[in-house]
């Protein structure tokens, strides 16, 4: 594994700390930057050694929005599910009325998986009464039906 990609985990996780830019300052490019991180740390096989200085980030301050989105994608990547890490993190952008966010972050779970549920009923949600996603509301719901046969309520919504 890289050192260097270990220093840039860690130097990131140090900025968001000491500058105190979580919630508010968080943007999409920070998402892409952070999702090459991900990639990265991926293609180099060093997934345990950058969840745990995410772990140890997450014990100083449990709401590093940083370390809650590598920790959660890396734990997307090695098991195939949500993880309560991008729970919260979602969570957390949607009680802070960030929902563009939120929703970025339901579309990089979405690259990966793209029959995730969690963050097809999350992008459906959003959508819903949203004159301007109507088709798009319809086309998650949709999938979320032929992927969940017990959302019977949503399958009589769509057969009307």
């Amino acid at each position: 594994m890289s050192e260097e990609l270990e220093n840039s985990v860690r130097e990131k996780l140090k900025a968001e700390t000491w500058t105190r830019a979580g919630i508010e300052g968080f943007t999409a490019d920070n998402l892409n930057e952070l999702s090459a991180d991900i990639e990265r740390t991926h293609q180099e096989g060093a997934e345990d050694v950058i969840m745990a200085i995410c772990d140890e980030q997450l014990q100083k301050t449990k709401d590093s929005v940083s370390a809650l989105y590598i920790k959660g994608m890396l734990n997307l990547l090695e098991q195939g599910s949500v993880s309560k890490e991008l729970v919260s993190i979602i969570d957390i952008f949607e009680n802070n009325h960030r929902k563009t966010i939120a929703e970025e972050i339901c579309n990089k779970i979405l690259d990966k998986y793209d029959d995730n549920l969690f963050a097809l009923r999350k992008k459906a949600k959003y959508y819903e009464g949203e004159e301007d996603k109507k088709a798009q509301y319809w086309e998650l719901c949709k999938k979320i039906v032929q992927l969940d046969f017990g959302e019977a309520d949503l399958a009589k919504k769509l057969a009307k």
